[in-house]
């Protein structure tokens, strides 16, 4: 005789195990500058939390939610989106590192800008519009504050400026964040191209 799932049990919900999120990935080099200066701040500044695996530095662009798997229309959707996006490549700078503030517990220590980051802050503007012209605007986002994560720690450390970290930006990415592992995927990437003149 089948054996016979509650309807109880069809209904309950499935754990998120995929984060969505278009970003811009640094450069190799920069990337292994940013390594390299997060260790520095560590010992600067006596941070215990590891710095993330260097393939994990980048720049959040937009999110596109936690999923059960990865969802496959969404990411076409998002992926047809994206290859609209029309802009020339252009350069970025961080020039200072501080913690974001939070609630007790482990805070992301960051590197940020001075700088207006006028191009990315049009990238993301751009790219922001037409995902919701699509129709994927179904979750909060934040305000949009450029920085790149180096480590979480429950050491608050104010803003300091420094020897600023650079890079060229020649396309964004959509990825995956397989949660609780610790693994990225790049599921799409979009170059950014000179514009007719």
């Amino acid at each position: 005789m089948p054996r016979r799932i509650s309807q109880a049990r069809l209904e309950e919900p499935q754990p998120r195990t995929d984060g969505l999120f278009f970003a811009v990935i640094p450069s190799p080099q920069s990337a292994a500058q940013i390594e390299r200066r997060a260790q520095d701040f560590r010992g600067e500044f006596g941070l215990k939390g590891e710095p993330l695996a260097t393939e994990h530095f980048h720049v959040t662009l937009y999110y596109l939610g936690a999923h059960s798997g990865v969802p496959r229309g969404i990411v076409a959707k998002a992926s047809e989106t994206a290859a609209s996006i029309r802009m020339a490549p252009f350069d970025i700078s961080f020039d200072r590192a501080k913690s974001f503030t939070g609630k007790g517990g482990t805070r992301p220590f960051i590197l940020s800008s001075s700088k207006g980051l006028t191009e990315l802050m049009a990238l993301q503007q751009s790219l922001r519009a037409a995902l919701r012209k699509a129709g994927l605007d179904n979750w909060p986002q934040p305000a949009f504050t450029p920085h790149v994560t180096l480590l979480y720690d429950s050491i608050r450390v104010p803003e300091q400026p420094i020897e600023p970290v650079s890079w060229t930006v020649r396309e964004f990415t959509l990825m995956r964040s397989l949660l609780g592992m610790g693994r990225y995927e790049t599921l799409g990437r979009w170059p950014l191209q000179d514009l007719p003149g």
